[in-house]
């Protein structure tokens, strides 16, 4: 017969425990999971030859326990099993809802009691215990937990709930934060495919102009998210950031699929809190006042039927479109501006996507699986500036409305597939093999084909804005080819248990970007409008670029045949960037791992982890293919089981951990990428010294000799060289260059109680190595045109020495003196280059004493080692935290996480991504460009301060509870509780060459204080409407930042809008808190 009993340890006891399992080893699989464990009687004696059989999606597999009562069972799709026990003269024992989750295997421990076989004990079970066999800091995702707490719908926002995972600022919430790395720094996997971005290292599809545009597969395929946010596997690397993994859903032995609506109309929220009117900014930015979101869902799954088929071949598809809008509304000028900045009214901007999933799994034998997948997210935009990564901090581009020469269509999305075999051929041997491929893209298309125009100069208006053009774009394409095989062995070696495990892994990628800039492409003069001479290689050349309108400077002696006046106001163009290189670059990636681990078992209660991974790369541009051999990667793991029960552990993990080059470097280090910088241009005028405003109210870029105004001494300040950086002679890779690596230190302790599982550990993370390209020239001697900008990529340091060093003698500025008080022995006067004017810091102020000469102009900045050290300084990136857990999976009718954590992140090198100005630069951003110098143009920009995304305190709590009986049986109630520190502040000068604001820091990173803290509570409730036995229609509610709070979430850091143009708004509110809104559900499953 059969009976219910109790869960108590005089009865039967279940103690499941997530474990790299030393009876099979079956952590291996990406895509998969296991469960094992041992059978013993009341008195804890083995109980060999025991039938254990496990039910699940899939059916039913069934394996005799060992001789001493051991059994275990792998390759298992994630998701809930029961395990059966039977042996003669033994109670039959059953236990249900059993989770198995990726790269995991579950143990179940199980107790036989005397009886007949017949009688069958029930017993309640739950898989949220402790990890013996492993160090890996891991958080597993169910379906289930994300369907019974408020979410948002995508799969980015699962990623914040794991302890350590914070917001990383501009690279948007699906690339957080994690260890302390940037958010170009984790590693994204679905079903095996790595769908990381090639290009830039975000998720999805990533635009370094917009971020992560897309997904590629959200919440309505997946079955199980897991975040690794630390003590990494050997079979893990490419990032120094975190690991996500996604597993899609399966069909199985029975048909079941779900029809669904979800709805976020604006009705549905509350007024957003918006910098503009509430603040009175200058540079206004405009709002958006909703953002609706509708999207429905159809899946369903099964088994193809047959007698030979309906249990071993299974499938699943689903299809996903949505409607995402954002409302906005322009910006409302500001006293003394024309009234015709908001006639535009509001505006709403749509993004339509039609992702689809769709998977077969193939299981011919009890010990082999065999999954093939495909998922894609094909979007597009209607004529607008597209979405935002910040909702509460928009930007409206084109402020002056009378034209949409600033708006832009885009058309982008991937598509992903994937096939895994999984297998176990012996009770001791699991193998792994995967092949994939993906593919992504990301086109922009303007409206209209015109030069952009950016006016600082406040003749029109007084704050900055867009006058017309869309500007630079860049339109990535790639392609991407891996195959990975793993294999793990239980073997045993003088009475110890070794699991040990290699595998390799090859990815190749080719990533083309083709780059442009709105007003298309035009033949460089050769000659000013003095006819003085353009140094080649940039006189002729197919160049194209973007402008800005700047007002001459007061005591800038620019006469007014070049630089007319503009409503009282004499102005000048200045290209600050363009490029006269192929804008068609193409790249390719090889990437080879080979790893290895051994899993060692010492007795029933240490467990040591040692493994190593080896890493190559092979990265190609057009000037050059450079291969980053012996990357080394070392492991070392140790568990301590104190009683041996598997309830509790102290642990400890060190792990060097090595990042792959992003072919964005490629692109732009190896792709011969010539670049220009500040050539200034007189506007056309109505020839009697006042600009002619063309149709879209601005001043008209006249790219010819007669307009061109650099290199003639007689426009003054105006009138300073051209900058450019060449690639006559290719960016070169050091040689010995190596790729980025960070060590990790981990340390803690795990105990279960009742269910619950209580945790405490310490990390430190330090970034040892960077690879960044460099150069030799100094702001000043960059300004001048007289030192060329060699780039170099290589590991910079305090040591290193890649150039010939600048040799420089400060002087005096003074106007008054001759050679404006330049000693007679001055080689090469950089003021001369300057416009004879007094070289000035990122503060506005003269920097040093404002001369300085050249002494060396033959040799200066070539790519050459000197002998001495170039100025660099070490870079430095360290994480500390602290962290606290407190988790219970779903049982008893209630699921709870809590996870709090104390960190610090200090040091001058935020990562791939710079918060700093917002560069999406992996490996070559502006850091490294220049050195320090004589006059100190740089600031602060070397010295270690806390980073952008230094968040001191962040804590999570989510809950849920679903009634057992009576008449709200079924109700579930979720609810999710989310606080977090505000990041630092700090003055952010704008570069003295690149023009650009946020790239100088006046003063230590962080001096200024914090942005203050932010809470949030969501609710989420939902009520299953039964319709028989298998059908039923699920309502669910979802309410976000129920409180409607709205806090400060970022201020502007920028003093500068650009180099000598003061921020006006500098340290104004700039961004708050979304306002609350809801979001409700229709769910038909059957």
């Amino acid at each position: 017969m059969k009976r219910s009993l109790q869960y108590s340890c005089c009865a039967v006891t279940i103690a499941t425990a997530l474990m790299s399992s030393a009876i099979s080893g079956q952590e291996i699989s990406s895509t998969k999971g296991g469960l094992a464990g041992e059978v013993t009687d009341s008195s804890g004696a083995s109980i060999p030859g025991a039938t254990i059989t496990i039910k699940g999606g899939e059916g039913s597999r069934t394996v005799t326990a060992d001789g001493a009562g051991h059994w275990s069972i792998g390759s298992l799709t994630p998701g809930l099993y029961t395990v059966s026990v039977q042996k003669e003269g033994f109670q039959s024992e059953e236990a249900k809802n059993l989770e198995v989750v990726i790269n995991r295997s579950s143990n179940v421990s199980l107790q036989l009691k005397p009886g007949a076989v017949a009688e069958t004990v029930q017993v309640d079970a739950t898989s949220t215990q402790i990890d013996t066999g492993s160090t890996a800091i891991s958080t597993n995702l169910t379906e289930q937990f994300y369907q019974q707490v408020p979410m948002a719908r995508n799969v980015g926002s699962l990623f914040s709930t794991a302890p350590g995972v914070v917001n990383s600022g501009g690279a948007g919430t699906s690339n957080p934060s994690i260890g302390g790395a940037s958010g170009l720094e984790n590693e994204y996997f679905a079903d095996g495919v790595n769908i990381g971005d090639a290009g830039y290292g975000g998720l999805g599809t990533y635009s370094p102009t917009y971020g992560s545009l897309g997904t590629g597969i959200n919440l309505t395929f997946i079955q199980e998210v897991q975040v690794k946010t630390g003590a990494f596997e050997p079979r893990y690397g490419l990032g120094d950031g975190g690991v996500i993994q996604i597993v899609t859903k399966s069909g199985g032995t029975t048909y079941h699929g779900a029809v669904a609506s979800f709805f976020a109309p604006a009705g549905m929220s509350a007024t957003q809190r918006y910098a503009d009117n509430y603040f009175n900014r200058v540079n206004v930015r405009g709002r958006v006042f909703s953002q609706p979101q509708y999207d429905a869902s159809a899946e369903f799954g099964g088994y193809v039927p047959g007698h030979y088929l309906h249990d071993k071949l299974f499938f699943y598809g689903a299809y996903n479109p949505a409607l995402n809008q954002f409302n906005w509304i322009a910006p409302t000028a500001v006293p003394g501006d024309p009234p015709t900045l908001s006639v535009h009214g509001p505006y709403t901007n749509n993004t339509t996507v039609n992702s689809w999933a769709g998977k077969v799994s193939f299981r011919p034998s009890d010990n082999l699986t065999i999954d093939a997948s495909a998922f894609g997210d094909p979007s597009r935009t209607n004529a607008g500036y597209g979405p935002v990564d910040q909702d509460t901090s928009p930007y409206y581009p084109n402020v002056n409305l009378t034209n949409d020469t600033g708006f832009s269509r885009w058309n982008y999305g991937s598509r992903s597939e994937s096939v895994h075999i999984t297998g176990t051929p012996t009770a001791t041997w699991d193998f792994d093999i995967a092949a994939s491929r993906k593919n992504s893209h990301f086109t922009e298309t303007g409206l209209e084909n015109v030069f952009q125009v950016t006016d600082y100069s406040g003749a029109v208006q007084t704050s900055t804005y867009t006058a017309q053009g869309l500007g630079f774009t860049q339109n990535p394409n790639t392609r991407a080819l891996s195959f990975s095989i793993d294999s793990e062995k239980t073997v045993g070696f003088f009475g110890q248990q070794h699991s040990l495990s290699v595998g390799y892994n090859f990815v190749h990628n080719i990533y083309d970007l083709t780059k442009a800039y709105s007003g298309g492409s035009f033949t460089f003069p050769t000659a000013n409008a003095a006819g003085g001479a353009v140094l080649a290689p940039l006189a002729g050349s197919t160049a194209s670029g973007g402008f800005d309108l700047y007002a001459v400077a007061a005591g800038d002696n620019c006469p007014v045949q070049y630089c007319p006046l503009l409503n009282g106001t004499q102005v000048y163009l200045d290209m600050d960037r363009g490029l006269f290189s192929n804008p068609v670059v193409p790249s390719g990636m090889n990437y080879n791992v080979v790893y290895g681990n051994d899993n060692w078992s010492i007795g029933h209660r240490v467990t040591v982890n040692a493994g190593i991974r080896w890493e190559q790369e092979q990265l190609s541009g057009i000037a050059q293919t450079y291969i980053f051999n012996d990357n080394w990667s070392p492991r070392l793991g140790i568990n301590f089981d104190p009683k041996g029960d598997r309830k509790s552990k102290v642990f400890f993990n060190w792990g060097r951990y090595t990042q792959s080059l992003t072919q964005d470097s490629a692109i732009r280090a190896l792709g011969q990428e010539e670049d220009i910088y500040h050539a200034h241009f007189t506007p056309q005028t109505d020839g009697n010294g006042n600009v002619l405003l063309n149709a879209n109210g601005t001043a008209n870029p006249i790219v010819d000799a007669a307009h061109l105004i650099s290199g003639i001494a007689a426009a003054g300040a105006e009138g300073s060289n051209i900058s450019i950086s060449s690639a006559a002679t290719p960016e070169l890779i050091q040689p010995g260059t190596k790729l980025n690596f960070e060590e990790e230190y981990v340390g803690g302790i795990e105990k279960q109680f009742n269910g619950f599982v209580l945790s405490a550990r310490y990390t430190d993370r330090r970034l040892l190595r960077v690879i960044e390209d460099q150069a030799g020239a100094s702001p000043e001697g960059a300004l001048s045109g007289f030192v060329p900008q060699y780039f170099a990529l290589g590991n910079p340091s305090a040591t290193s020495d890649y150039f010939v060093n600048e040799v420089e003698t400060p002087y005096t500025f003074n106007a008054a003196l001759p050679n404006n008080g330049a000693p007679a022995n001055c080689p090469q006067n950089y003021n001369t280059g300057y416009g004879n004017k007094p070289f000035m810091n990122s503060a506005g102020q003269v920097a040093g004493p404002g001369g300085v000469c050249g002494n060396n102009p033959a040799t200066v900045a070539l790519p050459t080692p000197d002998g001495k050290p170039d100025g660099e300084p070490n870079p430095r990136r360290h994480y500390q935290a602290v962290e606290l857990e407190v988790n219970k999976n779903f049982s008893h009718n209630f699921l709870l996480r809590v996870n709090y954590r104390w960190a610090k992140l200090f040091g001058n090198y935020e990562g791939a991504y710079r918060n700093d100005n917002g560069q999406s630069d992996p490996s070559i951003s502006s850091l490294f460009d220049f050195t320090q110098g004589a006059l100190g143009m740089l600031g602060d920009q070397y010295t270690p301060g806390y980073l952008n995304t230094d968040r001191r305190q962040v804590g999570n709590l989510f809950g849920s509870y679903v009634v057992p009986s009576g008449f709200a049986k079924k109700l579930t109630a979720g609810a999710a509780f989310r606080a977090s520190s505000g990041q630092p502040i700090t003055n952010f000068g704008a570069h003295p060459v690149y023009t650009d604001p946020g790239e100088i820091p006046l003063g230590v990173r962080g001096s200024l204080g914090r942005n203050a803290s932010n809470y949030q509570l969501d609710l989420h409730t939902d009520y299953p409407v039964a319709l028989g036995e298998n059908r039923a229609i699920k309502l669910t509610f979802d309410t976000f930042n129920v409180t409607n709070s709205r806090s400060l979430t970022a201020v502007d850091q920028d003093s500068a809008q650009a180099y000598g143009v003061p921020n006006q708004d500098y340290l104004k509110p700039l961004g708050f808190q979304r306002a609350f809104y809801g979001r409700g559900s229709i769910r038909f499953e059957f």
